[in-house]
């Protein structure tokens, strides 16, 4: 339902980049499509230029910068390209000014009455101005985590950790670079917080209580706020996110969600009181307040106080989220389709009936009749059934057939870069015999594709 919400009504665009060279490759070629879906269901793809005996890769006119030292390499083969931010940039930009790991600053000119001239200074772009309690509290939570680097200290804290019945969750040292990885170390944190404190209450011969005895109760609560606010953002800049399989619908998602956290003042913060099982995750740990664990007693005789004051939350529960989502994926698995009838009633030869049909759609296999797909899909269009049909009744799955229909047919080379579309680099080849570049060389498709489009918008 949530991936309903955002993906519908958003255009989604796929380009396609293709290159190859002829056999001796001397002469290059690069082309580029477009493929999408439309509003009444039918699928375009359009050739959109094509570039003959390029000598380099001066037909690409974007370039995404980035911090590591092999893209800027890479960068430099783009000499006449348009240099634009990384969004993986920007975003760990974001999270750095957010936590106080770094200050964002701009020189400005500015008009002195003492000297009656213009001068420039440096001021502060962050709201808030400095964060310097968050920047000290990520290193003084560092220090905690890496004093568990020690063999004999990780299996201390783990014996904590099975005395107390607490998640086996080992502390989060310093093995990743990327400014994301601060909100995990945060919540790792949170939730191992049991674990050490029950480990320094009773320290032997050369323990140092310090490193957790410097982090108060107000630290620690700071901890939980800020891993409430920035934790959206941070989902999108971390690593696990950044993958090969990711789905675009998947993607806008949560681009909708780290959008609409900025722009709320209501936060759901960890729970530093809450119980911790063995089973417990960093998903799983509640946060405050989560008033769906709390029983109701209408029919027993118990004494109340006074009632909690709560802000009720404009959206329904996971919970109830999750259920109508399931049911509506039940639903949909659920329902049948007679693909005879429907190739009966799209065949274009009116003398054809079920009997025709059946032998050619229908297989049986170890004793069960099966649907034979390829011949499924050869005598019906399925695109135009489920418009026509299946559309209507299942909006939220019609929303996300659109987006995996159009995107691209992989997003490998998108990994530190996303669209709502795919950017498909294919790898480089001495033949043409690809249905793609035929269509980008001769252009033929487009006339097709055009009337058949003009047509459809006449129609409508």
């Amino acid at each position: 339902m949530l991936e309903f919400k955002a993906a519908l009504g958003l255009p989604f665009l796929n380009l396609h980049h293709d290159g190859w060279t002829t056999a001796n490759e001397r002469v290059g070629a690069t082309g580029t499509l477009a493929s999408f879906i439309d509003a009444l269901w039918t699928f375009h793809e359009v050739a959109l230029l094509l570039t003959i005996g390029h000598t380099s890769h001066a037909s690409a006119d974007f370039t995404i910068s980035d911090t590591t030292v092999s893209a800027r390499k890479v960068s430099k083969l783009f000499e006449d390209s348009q240099p634009t931010d990384c969004m993986m940039h920007t975003l760990n930009l974001c999270l750095q000014y957010a936590m106080g790991m770094r200050v964002n600053k701009e020189t400005v000119e500015v008009f002195d009455p003492k000297t009656n001239s213009r001068k420039r200074e440096q001021r502060y772009v962050t709201v808030g101005g400095v964060f310097e309690e968050a920047r000290d509290l990520v290193k003084r939570v560092h220090a905690l985590n890496n004093y568990f680097r020690t063999e004999q200290r990780c299996k201390r804290l783990e014996a904590v950790q099975s005395f107390y019945c607490l998640p086996k969750l080992a502390p989060t040292l310093d093995c990743d670079t990327r400014v994301a990885f601060t909100v995990k170390l945060f919540q790792r944190s949170i939730l191992n917080y049991s674990a050490f404190r029950g480990y320094f209450q009773n320290p032997e011969k050369g323990d140092d209580a310090t490193v957790f005895t410097k982090l108060t109760m107000d630290d620690w609560r700071l901890m939980a706020e800020m891993e409430a606010i920035v934790g959206s953002i941070a989902d999108l800049a971390r690593i696990e996110v950044q993958r090969h399989d990711l789905v675009s619908s998947e993607l806008i998602v949560l681009l909708k969600f780290a959008a609409d956290r900025l722009y709320s003042n209501v936060f759901q913060v960890y729970n530093l009181d809450a119980p911790r099982t063995t089973t417990t995750t960093v998903a799983s740990f509640p946060r405050s307040p989560n008033f769906d664990l709390v029983p109701s007693v209408d029919d027993d005789k118990v004494i109340c106080g006074a009632p909690i004051a709560v802000t009720k939350p404009t959206t329904t529960s996971k919970t109830i989220q999750h259920a109508q989502a399931d049911k509506v994926v039940d639903e949909w698995l659920e329902y049948t389709v007679d693909w005879v009838s429907v190739a009966c009633r799209y065949s274009a030869d009116e003398n054809k009936s079920k009997d025709d049909f059946t032998p050619l759609m229908l297989v049986r296999r170890n004793g069960v009749v099966c649907w034979r797909v390829e011949a499924v899909c050869e005598h019906v269009d399925i695109l135009r059934w489920f418009r026509e049909s299946a559309s209507g009744r299942f909006r939220a799955i019609a929303a996300l057939a659109r987006v995996w229909l159009g995107r691209a047919p992989s997003n490998a080379s998108q990994e530190r870069v996303f669209s709502t579309g795919g950017f498909v680099i294919k790898r480089l080849r001495t033949r043409t015999d690809n249905l793609h570049a035929e269509m980008q060389v001769l252009l033929k498709h487009n006339k097709k594709e055009i009337r058949r489009m003009e047509l459809e918008s006449n129609s409508a």
